[in-house]
């Protein structure tokens, strides 16, 4: 089960970062090479790069809150002061 998750987040990463170098490429191509003529803009420009900053940082705070979860599990864990001492 946990590898089907890390295997979903990894495969949503690249899809992210695949969407995030084509929005740049297209940036630096209007920047750098484009000089004049008609521009389309969809709303789908300012839109989906927020939506992905968003999902960023409520993915970083969930595996913060699931890391913290994790060690107070481990900490407070039946049997956890007798390995310690170990």
């Amino acid at each position: 089960m946990a590898c089907d998750r890390n295997r979903q987040e990894l495969s949503q990463r690249i899809v992210r970062a695949a969407v995030g170098a084509a929005f740049v490429a297209y940036g630096l191509y209007l920047m750098l090479f484009f000089r004049g003529g008609m521009v389309f803009f969809s709303a789908l420009v300012f839109v989906i790069p927020v939506a992905l900053g968003i999902q960023f940082f409520r993915e970083r705070s969930d595996y913060k809150l699931r890391q913290e979860m994790e060690a107070m599990t481990r900490q407070y864990a039946p049997g956890a002061a007798d390995q310690q001492e170990q």
